[in-house]
């Protein structure tokens, strides 16, 4: 018959099961950081895939590297974009500081951001922001340049809009406050003297400097002067 443990033995096993039991606790809590990190990673990853093209090339900018993120946001394949980067530019004025950015780059002087519009494979432009730094060697030679161009064809459009919103708010605020002011009425045929001193009617005038539509009607009173029979 086994002998019964004794207060020490049990407290000593107690001991080491919440000791098991606190590494089990630390390694959940490791467990879920690490997923919440795959997660943020993921993320970051699939955004980068979306926006973002990462690149290099040789000191004749021919590409040496392109992320496959390329098909995302030009719609070319690796294979399809790995030329030289001056075959994809469009016609943009913005595109006219490129040449000249890179030629600095690869003298090894670091630039700042720049943008530059390329064609997409589908034949629209696409916006991009473009961050580059020279690419050295062990000895710090120049061997070309590496960098990331980012998508903000969507961010250029939304800033149009908002600039089109704004001139078209201003234009209205600018017709509401000419149609508040003090106009020259003539007290005999009723015309109105526009800004630039010429007399129009009253219907051209408000057609002209407002958004409102004019419908010609007779009042009644005028209705019975001029058309007396009219019932």
């Amino acid at each position: 018959m086994s002998e019964k443990p004794t207060y020490e033995e049990l407290s000593r096993k107690l001991q080491e099961y919440e000791e098991v039991f606190q590494d089990l606790s630390k390694l959940r809590k490791a467990e879920e950081a690490l997923q919440n990190s795959e997660k943020k990673y993921r993320c970051l990853v699939e955004s980068l895939e979306r926006d973002y093209i990462l690149y290099s090339h040789d000191m004749d900018g021919n590409f040496t590297y392109l992320s496959p993120s390329v098909v995302n946001v030009l719609g070319y394949s690796q294979d399809e974009f790995m030329g030289h980067y001056a075959d994809y530019i469009t016609d943009s004025p913005i595109n006219k500081d490129v040449e000249e950015h890179t030629s600095a780059g690869l003298r090894g002087e670091k630039q700042e951001p720049y943008e530059a519009e390329f064609w997409h494979k589908n034949g629209t432009r696409i916006h991009l922001r473009v961050t580059e730094v020279p690419l050295l060697d062990d000895n710090g030679n120049v061997l070309g340049i590496e960098g990331i161009v980012q998508d903000i064809t969507k961010l250029k459009q939304a800033e149009v809009d908002r600039e089109s919103a704004i001139k078209k708010l201003e234009k209205a605020l600018s017709e509401i406050k000419t149609l508040r002011g003090i106009l020259p009425l003539c007290s005999f045929c009723k015309k109105i003297r526009d800004d630039k001193g010429y007399w129009e009617q009253v219907d051209v005038y408000i057609n002209k400097y407002s958004e409102a539509d004019i419908s010609h009607s007779v009042c009644p009173e005028c209705l019975k002067k001029h058309y007396p029979d009219w019932e």
